[in-house]
């Protein structure tokens, strides 16, 4: 029985500071070829961002970057080729 608890002991330390980290943000702005975008962007506990952008008439860009300060997402690269352009956090969502 005291090896059940020591097991589950650390997998609450393991799998909690995880989950409490997981979030996710919404983002828009404009991308380096001037297009508008917005969109939801999921956080790693180490500021890593992915997700889906959207522009206006509807078409979807996958993007990656990085969580650069509270109110900023750069994002390092799309599924546009391009990349090196930063958009505004619009809100926070804690999953």
């Amino acid at each position: 029985m005291k090896t059940f608890f020591v097991l589950l002991a650390i997998t609450i330390l393991i799998v909690m500071p995880s989950s409490v980290q997981a979030r996710s943000v919404h983002v828009s702005g404009y991308t380096d070829q001037g297009v508008y975008v917005y969109g939801d962007m999921d956080v790693d506990a180490d500021d890593s961002v992915v997700g889906y952008v959207y522009t206006q008439d509807g078409r979807k860009i996958y993007v990656e970057g990085e969580l650069t300060s509270i109110d900023t997402v750069e994002i390092e690269s799309d599924s546009w080729g391009g990349g090196g352009y930063e958009l505004d956090i619009d809100a926070y969502h804690h999953l």
